[in-house]
């Protein structure tokens, strides 16, 4: 058994490169506690990235599917909490206070992650996400 394990080792130290943008792009995550009940943890990333939009002209802040705006947002919140398109449900998806905030809570197929994920517009740039929170339930949080 020791012999498989310095098999382990050798492995891991000559992974490709893919698994290593992983750990440091996972390791910038910043977790912290929250007072909310509801909330297990909240995140933040100083390394998520803008959205690139594809909008031109004065922004237009949308909730329509289908809307380029809205499309954009949907996107911003699915890299946030790194679910794929085929597995994420959005309970809510709303302006948060202005037409350059939103937030959204959203959960996997099977409701075991559920996140409330704030994001902001960036000038002429597209939306980025600028918090998560890690809920520990769905009900009340949207």
């Amino acid at each position: 058994s020791s012999q498989s394990e310095d098999n382990q080792d050798s492995t891991e130290s000559d992974s490709g490169k893919a698994e290593d943008d992983k750990e440091t792009s996972e390791a910038k995550l910043i977790v912290q506690s929250s007072n909310d009940p509801i909330v297990e943890q909240v995140i933040t990333n100083p390394s998520w990235d803008v959205t690139p939009t594809k909008q031109s002209g004065e922004h237009v802040s949308a909730y329509e599917e289908g809307h380029i705006d809205y499309e954009e947002k949907l996107k911003t919140i699915r890299n946030a909490v790194q679910l794929d398109e085929n597995n994420i449900i959005y309970w809510s998806v709303k302006n948060n206070g202005s037409a350059d905030s939103s937030v959204a809570v959203v959960s996997n197929n099977d409701k075991t992650e559920k996140y409330r994920v704030y994001i902001e517009w960036v000038q002429n740039e597209g939306w980025k996400p600028v918090k998560v929170e890690k809920l520990k339930k769905l009900e009340g949080t949207y």
